[in-house]
Formats: structure tokens, sequence, C-alpha cells
């Protein structure tokens, strides 16, 4: 460990790392501060970092602070002792004899001592690298959780010094194109270097600019109520940054606009949201330059469905936002008398019927359809989801005319993670369209499972009609059937249940199907369903993210419509779902089989029939069929013994619950279970004689000798 830690401490010195080199040793010193036994390790990374925070190498800054970020995650004891400055009273002491007053760090010392890391920390949120700004400002914040939990005495001292250097950094900005800004800091210093060109001022400033808008990112977060006395200062401080020329920096006030709202939404809401969201829709409406290297799309849409949200919160002081809107503005000094301008400000109030929500509902939503339709880049189109999901969310029943014609728009990129749960919010939100979305989204699955959209082709779960499907005649028992039943039965023993005396029918690849009784049901033609066999990662990812859609809304229906009513998704299991029970990848596999297994019967908690539901599969089109029921069941049986994978095998004995005990404690699905006590795997023999037991209390006569037997 010592040695490791070492070869560690020499490559954060190593000349021109880049960032993902230093993120990785900054990990490993993270997990080795873990361990008691690497204390004295980690004290010293953290001052040989603390003195690497004051030069003016930008690569020894990175991997200062991204060192000091994870240790203050993973070792905030030590972090804490070794930056708080415990001879903070020494050292006002010596500063008050030295200077006659001492003010500045006697008060300091009174209010709680300083932080060695907090009064190091300025440079590197002011460094020409952006890298290091970002990666400063996220230290940042695992300092002021470390501080505003474990300070014993008060943080407004602390906190005032950063809050005073951080506003000296917006306070330079003009008109948005340097000039003004670059004369600020020369009337500011009163002595103007002639050898510096407006434009590196300008840089300058906007580079400081930028740190500090990382610094209010963090304070607004992480110092509870010390912002709230100064938020109308720092938000009209922020907002003057909304027509500045860099676009790292609009990014950035893009980002803070929804942390603002959420922190005081009355507040917010009165004063500022117009003007917010004016400058989210352009942000979101304005293409990147061809040369330009950041685009603020993708992030406009995530913070004006954040914002929607923050203005909804009504625990933090928001409410309806299609509501009338009380809005607070200042007066111009031009309009009031010169004798009573300097006395004091004067604010106007006015009741606005329509929000400015409602007066912009048509063009976000107008947005959203378009990136929607032409997006091509994954992060926008995530992002549009977000806010598409958010608005919705915070709109209530006031976004149900959009959601219909947005809904196909969704499924352009197919089935992923943030779409199913865009899906779900919207839904949820929106129960008038559930059904609606739902069939949709049970499309997308039928297409991509068997091919085809048509889904009365597998399953008729959308048809209004009545159940018009004949019932199951099963055949009577015949003589031959009887001693099939009998020899089942005499083969319980251990001494036929090695290989070479297994029975033909549960090593055959293809099901017997001769003495299986079927419903006069018409199977879809083989050109109707294809199944997808193919093992590319994208197709294999793509395949499960389905399967996993399907048991969400099947498991919702079914624990909704209870025991007593028919089982709708059972065609499309037997002819489609099951045909992936034979795919060469065992994550599909797998998928499938969990999936048969929690569908394939009723939820024996579900609610009372006859009650009325608005969800997708509300229909009662039949009852569950036994044949139908048991040819998968057979299926899953078969994989059970005979897959490759012990996962896979494990799935469907767990899956095997107790609603399947009164069909397998039956004498000819039996021999299949008690195959699996000779599997290879602990587990997956652990598993099945615990479902054998269960079984055993339902038909003792034909378990409980063999289990005499193996145990």
């Amino acid at each position: 460990a010592i040695r490791f830690g070492n070869n560690l401490s020499h490559g954060l010195k190593a000349p021109y790392a880049d960032f993902e080199f230093l993120h990785a040793i900054a990990k490993a010193l993270g997990k080795m501060s873990l361990r008691s036994a690497n204390v004295d390790r980690v004290e010293f990374e953290i001052v040989r970092c603390l003195e690497w925070l004051r030069t003016d190498r930008s690569d020894r800054k990175l991997a200062a602070v991204l060192v000091l970020r994870e240790l203050a995650k993973c070792a905030p004891t030590a972090f804490y002792s070794k930056t708080h400055n415990v001879n903070v009273q020494h050292h006002a002491a010596t500063a008050a004899g030295s200077s006659g007053g001492g003010g500045g760090l006697a008060t300091m010392a009174g209010l709680g001592g300083t932080n060695e890391f907090l009064d190091n920390i300025l440079p590197c949120l002011r460094d020409p690298q952006p890298i290091v700004r970002v990666c400063a400002a996220d230290a940042l914040a695992e300092c002021l959780k470390i501080l505003m939990e474990r300070q014993r005495g008060s943080m407004t001292a602390p906190l005032c010094t950063l809050y005073a250097n951080m506003m000296e950094g917006l306070e330079y900005h003009g008109s948005g194109d340097g000039q003004g800004a670059g004369n600020a800091v020369d009337d500011n210093n009163n002595a103007p270097n002639s050898n510096r060109d407006s434009s590196s001022v300008a840089v300058t400033v906007a580079t400081n600019a930028h740190g500090s808008l990382l610094t209010a990112s963090e304070m607004i977060e992480h110092s509870k109520r010390f912002i709230l006395p100064r938020f109308d200062e720092l938000t009209k401080a922020i907002l003057q940054f909304t027509t500045h020329h860099m676009a790292l920096v609009r990014l950035e006030v893009i980002r803070l606009i929804p942390k603002l709202a959420t922190r005081c939404p009355g507040i917010y809401r009165r004063r500022y949201l117009d003007q917010s969201l004016t400058f989210l829709i352009e942000s979101a409406s304005s293409a990147p330059p061809p040369k330009s290297r950041v685009d603020v799309r993708p992030t406009a849409f995530s913070a004006i469905g954040q914002l929607a949200s923050a203005m909804r919160d009504e625990e933090a002081g928001g409410g309806d936002i299609m509501g009338p809107t009380v809005r607070i503005m200042k007066v111009n000094p031009s309009f009031i008398d010169e004798k009573k301008s300097d006395e004091i400000d004067h604010y106007f109030v006015e009741l606005d019927e329509i929000s400015d929500f409602n007066k912009r509902i048509n063009t976000i939503f107008g947005l959203i359809s378009e990136n929607l339709q032409s997006s091509n880049t994954s992060a926008l189109r995530l992002d549009v989801l977000g806010c598409f999901a958010n608005m919705v969310e915070a709109l209530g029943h006031h976004a149900a005319p959009y959601v219909p014609d947005l809904t196909e728009d969704m499924f352009r990129s197919g089935l992923s993670i943030p779409l199913i749960q865009c899906l779900h919010s919207i839904a949820a939100s929106v129960p008038s369209e559930q059904l609606t979305i739902e069939r949709r989204l049970f499309e997308e699955i039928s297409f991509c499972l068997g091919g085809t959209k048509a889904v009365d082709l597998t399953c008729d779960l959308f048809s209004l009609r009545t159940n018009t499907r004949p019932k199951a005649d099963l055949p009577k028992m015949t003589s031959d059937s009887r001693r099939m039943e009998k020899a089942a039965v005499s083969n319980l023993s251990l001494s036929s249940m090695n290989p070479n005396m297994r029975p033909k029918t549960i090593l055959s690849a293809e099901p017997d199907t001769q003495n299986i009784p079927s419903l006069n049901v018409v199977s879809p033609k083989s050109s109707d369903v294809l199944v997808n066999m193919s093992q590319k990662p994208e197709i294999v990812d793509k395949l499960a993210l389905s399967l996993l859609t399907l048991r969400t809304i099947g498991e919702s229906y079914m624990r909704a419509n209870g025991p007593n009513n028919g089982n709708l998704l059972l065609p499309f299991l037997r002819n489609v779902i099951c045909m992936y029970l034979e795919h060469p990848s065992s994550d599909v596999r797998r998928e499938a089989t969990i999936t048969c297994c929690l569908l394939l019967l009723p939820f024996e908690n579900g609610l009372k029939r006859g009650q009325n539901f608005n969800t997708l599969l509300d229909f009662n089109l039949g009852h569950v069929s036994t044949s139908l029921m048991e040819e998968v069941l057979q299926k899953l049986l078969r994989l059970a013994v005979s897959d490759l994978s012990p996962v896979v095998r494990l799935c469907v004995i767990r899956g095997l619950d107790s609603r399947y005990d009164p069909y397998l404690c039956q004498l000819y699905l039996l021999p299949p279970l008690f195959l699996v006590l000779e599997d290879e795997a602990l587990a997956v023999r652990a598993c099945v004689l615990q479902l054998l037991g269960r079984l055993s209390r339902l038909n003792p006569a034909p378990i409980l000798p063999s289990l005499r037997r193996v145990l």
C-alpha cells in the first residue's frame, strides 16, 4: 500500500498530465483514504495540495483541487482538521499588536475562525483554464458541506469573505462586449496597464466572472440561509450576464437560474421570472455558431423544465404557474423627483391576469416538438424529454392538449430509459392521456420484440369488443396418459436422475406438444412476428429494455385487475416473449425469463373486480387459458434444466413463486424440478429445494419420498 501510494503521489507531478489521468489518481487516493491505516498519507496529501493551491501552474492547481475534493468526500475528518486554522486567535493577536487594530482577523477569530482551503481557493476559481475553475468549484462544494456541518462557531465571517470576493468578480460586467468591463477595471485600479489591450482585459474579466458564477452556484446550495438576505443583490448581479458575449458565461447563468428560483420561488416569480424565461427561450432556440464548442441549448431546455418545477413547489413558496402573476418592478429614477430620488428606491406593483408561463406555453411546447423531430444529438434529445416531463408535471391538466401531438415525436429515436421515465411522469401527471401513452408504448415494445406494431396479431390488448374467444375443451385422460403419469411418478427416485436416464421430452430442444391441450387460437404467421436473434450489444440492450418496460406495464395492470380478470398478455407471452428464451444472449434470456414468470399468472394481491380503471389493460377479454399457461410453464421448466447460464436457471426457479404452486405440484411438472436438484450451481440447488419444500404441503405423496432420499 505504501509503494502504491508513493506511485500515485509521483503521478500527480507528471508534466502536462491531462484531466482523465489526474482524476483517476485522485479517485484512487480517495479510496485509499477510507482505511484508517493510511491517515498519514491523507494528511501528507492535504498539506501538499494546499501548498499547490498557491502556485501559478494550472496543472498543479488542477491536481490539487481534484485530490482535495476526493479526500473531502472520503476523509472529511482529516480534511477538516488539516484545513481548519486552530491558531487563529494567535494570528489575530499578532495582527492586532502589529497594526494597532487588527479588526479583520480579530472579528474572524471571534466568529469561528478561518479555513486554509477557503483562504487559498480564490486563485483557482480565477484560473485561465476552465477545467481548473470547474474542479475548484466542486472542491469548494465539498468543503462547504463539511464546514456547515462541523464548524462549532459561526460561519458568517468566512462566508462573508467568500461572498465579497465573489461579488467583486461580478460587478465589472458592462454591455457584454468587454469594453465597459475593461474600463471598469482600469478605473478601479487607477493605474491602467498600457501594454494590455482591451481584448485581454475582457478575457480576464470574463474568466473572473465565470469563477464567481461557479462560486455563487455552490454558495446557493450549501450556505443554508446565508444567501437569503443577499438574494436580490446576487440575482441582479447574475442576470446582468444574460447578454454576455462568452457562451461559457451564459451557460453558467442558465444553470444558476433554476437554483435561484428554487431558493426563493415567490420573490423570483414576482421580480425575475419574465426576464429569465425570455433569456432561456432565446437560448433554447438559438443554434450555436459553427466554430463554437459550447452548445447551451440542452442546458437551456433542462433549465426551463426545472424552473417550472421550482415555481410549482408550494412548500418552498411557489404555486399555480398558470394563475395571475403579481409583478414587482423598480421605477426608473428619471420619473421620480430629483429631491426624493436619492432617499429611497421606488417600486410599482402590477397584477397580470396572464402568467409568464401562460404567455409562452405555446412557444415552449413548439420548441420541444421542433427539437424532438429534428434533433440528431442524444444529449439534446434527453434534455428535451426531461424538459417536457417537468413542464407537464408542473402544468398538470393544462398540458393535456399538447401531449397527444408530442407523443409520436418522442418515439422517433426508439426506446430509452429517459423516454420511459418521461412517459411514466406524463401519465401520472395527466391521467386522461395514460391510455394513449401506454398504448403507444406497447406498440413500440411490440415492434421491437415482434417486428410489428399491429398488436392484434399477437395480443388483443386494446380491442374494445367483448370476448369472443372460445374456451378450451380439455381432452379426457386416456389410458396412455395415465400410464405416462404413473411412469413419471416412479421416475422420481434419485437413481433415475442421472443424465443418461433423463426423459427425452425434457432434453429435446423442441417442446412436445402432442399431449398438450391447446385453445382454438390462431397463431400469427411466421412472417408477421420477427424475432431478433442478433448478439450486437446495442440490440441486446434494446431488447432487454423492451422486456423491462413490458414488465412495468403488465405488472401495473395485473396488480390492478386482480386474479379474477383475464390475462390479456398471455398470447403475447406465448407468441413473442417465449421465442426469446432461446436467444443466444444470456442477458436477453434472463430478461425474457423474468418477464414470463412475472406476467404469466395474475397477482393474488390485486384489487377487487368491478372497480373502474382508466389504465392501458382495463379490458376483460377472457379468462386465463390453462393450456397456454402450461405451455409457457413447461418451456420455463425446460429452460431451468438445460440452459447454459446458471443465472438464467436461477431466475427461472426464483420466478416460480407461490402463485404457481397449484400447477407445479402436479405430477407431470415435478420431474424437471427434481432434475434441477443435480444442478452444478449451489444457489440453484438450494432454491429448488426450497421450492419443493413449499410444494410438499400441497402434494406430499410424490414429493416427500424423493426429498427424504436427497436430504
